[in-house]
C-alpha cells in the first residue's frame, strides 16, 4: 500500500512537471550608445532560473565584426563575465554546422515549425524613437522604419501562437538627431511538449546513425565545423 501511494505521488509530481511550462523573457534595447539584450528562463514554478545578458556591443566594423561583453547566471553558479567578439569567421562557423545538421537530420525545418508551433507568445512590444535633426528626413525615416518593423515582426511571429496582439510604435523626435529602441517579448512553452519533440529529434539521430553502419558521423563533423 505503501508503495502504491509512493508511486501515485511520483506520477502525480510527473504530470505537473510536464504540465509545467518554460518562460522566456526577452529584452532587447539601444538607448543611445548603450547596447543591451537580456533574456531570462524559468522553469517548474521558478525554482530553474536563467539569465543571458549581453551589456555591451561595440561594432567595430564589417571585417573586425562586433565585440561583446556578456553574462551568465544561474543558482548553481555566480554570475560569470566574459568578452568576444561576432564576426564573418564565427557566423560562417555555426552557418557550416546548421547546414551539415540540416544534411543528415531528417525534415530539421518541419520538426522547427512544429515546435514553434506550440510556443505561446504572451506579450511582443517594440518601441521606436527616431530623430535625424530635420522635420521632413525624420518623417521619411519613420516612415521606413514602421514599414522595416512590420516586416521583421511578421517573420518572427509567423510561426508562434500569439496570445496578445503585437504592440509596435514609432516616434519621430524633429528638433534633434535622437534613435533609441526596445523589444520586449514573453514567451512559454509546456516542457512535455519539449521532451516530446526532444525524443523525436534524438530517434531520428538515432536512425542516422544505424544508417551509416559505423562510419564516421556527422556529428563529428558538426564539432570539428
Amino acid at each position: 500500500m505503501t508503495l502504491l501511494i509512493i508511486l501515485s505521488i511520483v506520477a502525480l509530481l510527473f504530470v505537473i512537471v510536464l504540465m509545467s511550462s518554460v518562460h522566456i523573457h526577452l529584452r532587447v534595447s539601444r538607448i543611445l550608445n548603450d547596447d543591451r539584450i537580456v533574456a531570462d528562463a524559468r522553469a517548474l514554478f521558478g525554482l530553474i532560473t536563467y539569465r543571458y545578458e549581453v551589456k555591451n556591443m561595440d561594432f567595430k566594423g564589417f571585417k573586425k565584426g562586433i565585440q561583446v561583453k556578456q553574462e551568465q547566471q544561474n543558482p548553481l553558479k555566480k554570475g560569470k563575465e566574459s568578452g568576444g567578439k561576432v564576426d564573418k569567421d564565427l557566423v560562417k562557423k555555426y552557418y557550416d554546422k546548421f547546414k551539415i545538421m540540416l544534411q543528415h537530420i531528417t525534415d530539421l525545418f518541419g520538426l522547427g515549425r512544429k515546435i514553434l508551433a506550440r510556443v505561446r507568445v504572451t506579450e511582443f512590444r517594440w518601441r521606436t524613437t527616431v530623430g535625424l535633426g530635420d522635420a521632413v528626413e525624420t518623417a521619411m525615416t519613420t516612415g521606413l522604419v514602421w514599414a522595416l518593423k512590420g516586416t521583421l515582426s511578421g517573420f518572427a511571429l509567423k510561426y508562434v501562437r500569439l496570445i496578445k496582439r503585437p504592440e509596435l510604435s514609432v516616434w519621430p523626435v524633429y528638433n534633434k538627431p535622437h534613435f533609441t529602441s526596445e523589444l520586449e517579448c514573453r514567451a512559454q512553452v509546456r516542457i512535455g511538449v519539449m521532451m516530446y519533440y526532444g525524443v523525436i529529434l534524438l530517434t531520428r539521430i538515432t536512425k542516422e546513425r544505424k544508417a551509416k553502419q559505423g562510419q564516421p558521423g556527422w556529428e563529428d563533423r558538426v564539432s570539428e565545423a
